[in-house]
């Protein structure tokens, strides 16, 4: 049996979808409309100044929290590097060094460092009562891997997760996309997709576009 709209679906199955949202600046992924008012919603990031609350009725329930999120192995507190860009905050200090000769190096400028409460996506499902992160989007400048990792068992329970993973070192110690893959890999996902994304860079004599992230899109087996 086809079903046209998957909420009818959901409703039937009683299922309800948990879709989290590491590095939520901005607005939730488009690709969780057509399940978003089925669904809950959690949202994570420490910098606030574009977090957008969901509006109401958008998803059936929603939780946001003011908290970085790491792997495992990290305590209840993180030194989080505010930059010029909210876009471009993260755990990790920018690569000042690899990121020069990119236009988009003015964004990664650090302008204030704070201590911010940390968790792990595992110890916030244990906190909800939740069972699994059904959907994992995570842009969390250079630690997608590590946060994705910090499920444990639970990551198991997890149908697909899109992670951002560098090509080069834009941040000090960043998970790159080759190690990203080999693991996503072992733990029985597979890349559904992939996006990559450059950036205008400046050379001696010409301006290119090198390649710098991929965002990468995989579902589990």
């Amino acid at each position: 049996m086809k079903w046209a709209d998957p909420s009818e679906l959901i409703t039937r199955l009683g299922i309800l979808p948990v879709l989290v949202d590491v590095g939520a600046s901005g607005a939730a992924p488009e690709i969780w409309k057509p399940i978003a008012r089925d669904a809950m919603y959690i949202g994570f990031d420490p910098d606030l100044r574009e977090m957008r609350t969901p509006k109401d009725g958008a998803f059936r329930k929603s939780v946001i929290m003011n908290e970085a999120v790491t792997g495992s192995g990290v305590g209840d507190s993180v030194e989080f590097k505010l930059t010029s860009s909210p876009y471009c905050s993260s755990i990790l200090e920018p690569d000042t060094g690899s990121a020069a000769d990119y236009f988009i190096a003015p964004l990664l400028d650090v302008e204030r460092r704070v201590t911010v409460p940390a968790t792990t996506l595992g110890k916030t499902l244990d906190r909800l009562s939740l069972p699994a992160a059904h959907w994992v989007k995570i842009d969390s400048q250079g630690t997608d891997l590590r946060i994705f990792m910090g499920l444990g068992q639970k990551l198991f329970g997890t149908l697909a997760a899109d992670l951002e993973a560098g090509l080069i070192d834009l941040y000090r110690g960043e998970d790159l996309f080759p190690e990203v893959h080999k693991q996503m890999i072992r733990n029985g996902f597979w890349l559904a997709d992939l996006n990559v994304v450059g950036a205008c860079g400046a050379g001696r004599d010409l301006l290119w576009m090198p390649w710098v992230s991929a965002q990468a899109r995989c579902m589990h087996r």
